[in-house]
């Protein structure tokens, strides 16, 4: 299984998800414990939060972050806080389903709490 530690970097993540190209990836802790799932949305939402400074207006001349950014960029050309811990921007307490149960019931927590993902546990392996 393709997975992430809650302490990788957000660098690593972007880097993961591109090399394998997917789109969301499983946060385990030190244990192995799944703890969340860190999805490319997430980078997104942060990117063009008003608040995180990234979401300013792009146009103005007063936003320090103007120069550099471009269509074609990078994220982590950037964003300089790409070496921040993925748990920082992960979502946490997945939601979860275990393989061969109906998934009407965790999609619909999942769409409630504005999750694309479900995290289908398969046993015995």
């Amino acid at each position: 299984m393709i997975q992430i530690k809650e302490t990788d970097s957000l660098g690593a993540a972007i880097s993961t998800m591109r090399d394998k190209n997917i789109s969301r990836l499983p946060v385990t802790d030190k244990s192995g414990g799944t703890t969340g799932i860190f999805e490319s949305l997430d980078l997104v939402r942060e990117r063009y939060r008003k608040d995180s400074g990234y979401g300013v207006d792009m146009e103005s001349s007063n936003n320090p972050r103007r120069s550099g950014v471009t269509v074609d960029s990078y994220a982590p050309d950037e964003i300089p806080d790409y070496k921040i811990a993925v748990k920082s921007l992960m979502k946490d307490a997945p939601v979860t389903a275990i393989e061969g149960d109906k998934l009407a019931g965790p999609l619909k927590e999942a769409l409630s709490r504005n999750m694309t993902s479900v995290i289908v546990i398969v046993t015995g392996k």
